[in-house]
């Protein structure tokens, strides 16, 4: 019979992975609640450049109207001409900066979508995680209590054809032996878990 020293170790590897698995997938959760706080920030900053861009063309629109006003103020010939020259060069350049206030309000409105299917995609992934938690956290306790009472026995290896060792439990100060014999049954399997437990072997 195979001396079980391997298969604790193998189990000890077993839980320390699980624990670093545990412990990523909560920075994740972190990193998604992180990225949700830039997600609002870039949202206020869309909505202050969109008050902006309106604010801009409508003081552009006043411009416009202003100038038509002007220019049918009475004045000489000649002076109504350079009036109308003015204006038809003040409505160029306002529709020059409408059509590129457009433009931005557009690539904004991109962006803005953009940023709602990533906090979709984003909200999704932090449900997954949460319930993953749910799953995996009372796993990794109840892995981690089994190797709290594993952790307590002192095998004795010299009887290669026999389930025994001492079970050292320092909160109670005291070392129980067990012997379970060359076939353990599976109520030899509870009894040295009762042990374990701080009971008593049948």
């Amino acid at each position: 019979m195979a001396a079980p020293g391997g298969d604790v170790f193998e189990e000890h590897l077993g839980v320390i992975e699980a624990l670093k698995e545990n412990y990523m997938r909560r920075d994740d959760a972190m990193t998604v609640a992180n990225i949700n706080s830039l997600r609002e920030q870039v949202a206020q900053l869309c909505r202050a450049r969109e008050d902006e861009v309106k604010d801009a063309i409508k003081e552009m629109s006043f411009r416009v109207q202003l100038a038509e006003v002007e220019a049918t103020y009475p004045e000489p010939e000649d002076a109504h001409a350079l009036k109308i020259e003015e204006i038809e060069a003040t409505t160029l350049t306002v529709r020059e900066g409408v059509d590129h206030l457009t433009a931005q309000l557009q690539e904004l409105e991109v962006q803005r979508t953009a940023v709602k299917e990533h906090l979709h995609q984003l909200v999704d992934k932090e449900k997954e995680l949460e319930k993953l938690i749910d799953t995996v956290e009372p796993r990794i306790r109840h892995t981690l209590s089994l190797y709290a009472h594993v952790s307590k026995i002192i095998w004795n290896f010299e009887q290669c054809d026999r389930i025994a060792g001492v079970i050292d439990d320092p909160s109670q100060s005291n070392m129980d032996t067990f012997d379970l014999g060359e076939d353990a049954t599976f109520e030899s399997v509870n009894s040295l878990w009762g042990i374990i437990g701080g009971g008593k072997k049948s």
